[in-house]
């Protein structure tokens, strides 16, 4: 679609420090445990960043795209909490789990505070 309206998209991995391609064997080939993956790894370097780039080029002309403000999820008609459940149902649970563990040292604070 992008490539459609004249729009060059270039892909850069960027989600581990090696380089797929740069690694020293096939990714179902991996070691299953840190040591035999440092002990393959120890001669491979580390490809270098690509610089930021210093402007972006301006929205599409096409579509009918106006820039403005980014709008709000409640703007878009989604719930916020929904949201951040379905997309990061790891995320929500962890921040569920620190409120109440807040919660709980709070209570137990408060509880030695009368009582000890």
């Amino acid at each position: 679609m992008l490539k459609d309206e004249g729009v060059e998209t270039k892909y850069f991995w960027g989600s581990t420090l090696f380089h797929p391609d740069d690694l020293p064997f096939k990714l179902h080939e991996m070691p299953s445990n840190y040591g035999g993956f440092r002990e393959k790894v120890q001669n491979v370097h580390v490809r270098k960043t690509i610089e930021a780039p210093t402007q972006l080029k301006g929205l599409p002309q096409q579509g009918g795209v106006k820039s403005g403000d980014i709008p709000s999820l409640q703007e878009l008609g989604l719930n916020p909490t929904t949201v951040l459940r379905q997309v990061f149902p790891s995320l929500f649970f962890c921040m569920c789990a620190c409120l109440l563990f807040l919660f709980a040292s709070r209570l137990l604070a408060l509880s030695c505070n009368h009582h000890c």
